[in-house]
């Protein structure tokens, strides 16, 4: 059957689709909640929503939801040591520094610390190598929050730092504080307000994660990206999302003159220039990073070195032709920004300082920056920058490692131990190499084997506890197990059970090397105590054959 609609039927069908459409969008807003509403990106409360993350989280941000390992591996720290002590030793054969005073690092948001326990290892034994003891150094592990403060004072391999004084920790916001806050002990803070020697700086995976501001460019005309953020009711915990990841971010573009949108004329200076130099983008500018360097070189008397390595871009070409900024959201938790590095370097340009960027690399980007007055005569500095950033670099690093990862089973045994001598036999490495290293090493040459053998005291080295890391003792005391070392297996199991979790495996393994060396009675106990930790998917009969043997073997 045929029907034919008339004129003043489907008037009637238009209207009712217009209330339906009506109806639908009313419904929408009343399950979703506008929080932000048209806000400068900068003062967005998606940037308190970071803070409590981090404060909350603590150590733990970092044991599985932010991405940490490229900035906090003994390669970067590596790169990072060589400029530092290339920079300090400029100043002092040139006679540019105060004798007796510190030159201070200041690591900013430093988490979980294991970045810093790198490079300050590296730092001294350089130091040492190129006889500048006289030199005095210090290092501050520094964060917004206390929490991690606490946790770097306990951490076992941080004891000898702590107690020469070269390593202190202080609390230091560079979202806003003018002074950097030393925490010596529970009662006890002092106040650096100002520094007699140039102020070292890094920052490594921090820029990303501290307020922006937006801002569009098209047919010559300046417009800020007012954000605004909305999500649904259910999504809502006293005004704190459960998952970022359900957050919807929107920018609307307002008209502004470059010439008086900031304070400062430099910032502004900036923002002319990308309006007279880009097409059409959307740029991001690390308003926060950058005021908080202002503060740093206010207390540094302008005298300064800064390295920072995160994601983003570090030239002009990159910055063109971007869409609105996207936001990568790290398990719902909290989440991270594309830094504009030419900014930073801007910055420090117009400051009368010098920026070193790397060429061009897909992945991480490090960059180091200098100022002060005699930032022209640090030879040994720009030298250290160009070997140690554009010869290969932290990036470049990365970049060969995960090829290596993806392909290591295909290596032969020479690939692997020159990737662990360039990853300077990183724990990281070695726990995804272990086990085909462990099922493959008894039938390499004794040169092969001495190798890693030597290689497994500074796996040891560079190892530093966290929450929930691999075992690194138990992985180092099975290579020297399989390798029939039973008096070095016993030591690394037993720093095993020192210091991770007493597990079946690790008390099963340790009794059957103690039977090996012939102490039975050692080894019957560890055979009792492994039998009290059985698990589902262990063989009790294993066990208790060893328990009978050993036992009638005593009699």
């Amino acid at each position: 059957m045929l029907v034919i609609l008339s004129t003043s039927m489907l008037s009637l069908a238009s209207v009712a689709s217009t209330r339906f459409l009506r109806i639908m969008s009313m419904f929408s807003k009343i399950k979703n909640k506008v929080i932000d509403k048209k806000k400068r990106f900068s003062q967005s409360i998606l940037w308190d929503w970071e803070r409590d993350y981090f404060d909350k989280a603590g150590v733990h941000a970092w044991t599985g939801t932010v991405p940490y390992y490229i900035t906090s591996n003994p390669f970067i720290a590596h790169t990072y040591a060589n400029i530092v002590i290339r920079y300090i030793q400029d100043h002092v054969q040139q006679g540019h520094y105060v004798k007796g005073e510190p030159f201070y690092i200041l690591e900013i948001g430093t988490g979980a610390g294991k970045f810093s326990f790198y490079v300050l290892q590296r730092i001294l034994a350089l130091q040492k190598a190129l006889q500048l003891d006289d030199v005095s150094i210090v290092y501050l592990m520094s964060d917004f929050t206390d929490s991690n403060i606490r946790y770097w004072k306990k951490h076992p391999v941080l004891q000898p730092y702590i107690a020469s004084k070269v390593l202190q920790f202080a609390l230091y916001n560079i979202e806003k504080d003018e002074s950097i806050r030393i925490v010596a002990d529970e009662d006890k803070t002092v106040l650096i307000k100002s520094t007699e020697n140039p102020l070292i700086v890094f920052s490594n995976y921090l820029f990303d994660s501290i307020p922006h501001d937006v801002f569009h460019i098209e047919n010559d005309q300046l417009y800020e990206s007012l954000t605004s953020v909305k999500t649904s009711y259910s999504n809502l915990d006293k005004n704190t999302p459960k998952d970022m990841q359900k957050v919807d971010i929107s920018f609307e573009h307002s008209k502004i003159d470059a010439e008086s949108y900031y304070n400062d004329p430099i910032m502004n200076k900036i923002l002319a220039d990308y309006q007279k130099h880009f097409v059409k983008t959307s740029v991001l500018v690390p308003i926060a990073g950058l005021e908080g360097l202002r503060r740093l070189l206010h207390i540094s008397k302008n005298r300064m070195l800064f390295i920072l390595s995160d994601k983003g871009y570090n030239c002009l070409e990159h910055l063109d032709h971007l869409h609105d900024p996207g936001v990568t959201f790290h398990l719902g938790a909290c989440f991270s920004m594309m830094v504009n590095l030419d900014a930073v370097g801007r910055y420090f340009v117009e400051k009368g300082g010098k920026a070193f960027h790397q060429s061009p690399r897909i992945g991480l980007k490090t960059s180091a920056f200098m100022i002060g007055e005699h930032v022209e005569q640090l030879t040994e500095t720009k030298l250290a920058c160009q070997y140690f950033l554009e010869h290969f670099g932290p990036s470049d690093f990365f970049n060969f490692h995960r090829h290596i990862r993806a392909t290591y089973k295909q290596s032969d045994y020479k690939t692997l131990l020159s990737h662990m001598q360039l990853c300077q036999w990183d724990p990281h490495i070695f726990h995804l190499l272990i086990d085909y290293i462990n099922s493959t090493i008894q039938q390499e040459s004794t040169l092969v084997q001495k190798a890693f053998i030597e290689g497994m005291y500074k796996v040891e080295a560079n190892f530093y506890h966290m929450p929930n890391c691999p075992d690194t003792f138990f992985s180092i005391g099975l290579f020297f197990h399989n390798l029939q070392y039973y008096k070095k297996a016993i030591v690394y199991y037993e720093k095993s059970l020192d210091n991770f979790e007493q597990r079946y495996t690790t008390l099963y393994n340790l009794a059957l090397c103690y039977y090996l060396i012939d102490d039975l009675k050692s080894a019957l106990s560890l055979f009792k105590s492994a039998k009290m930790k059985l698990g589902s998917s262990d063989e009790p009969n294993k066990v208790d054959e060893w328990i009978e043997r050993i036992t009638k073997k005593m009699a």
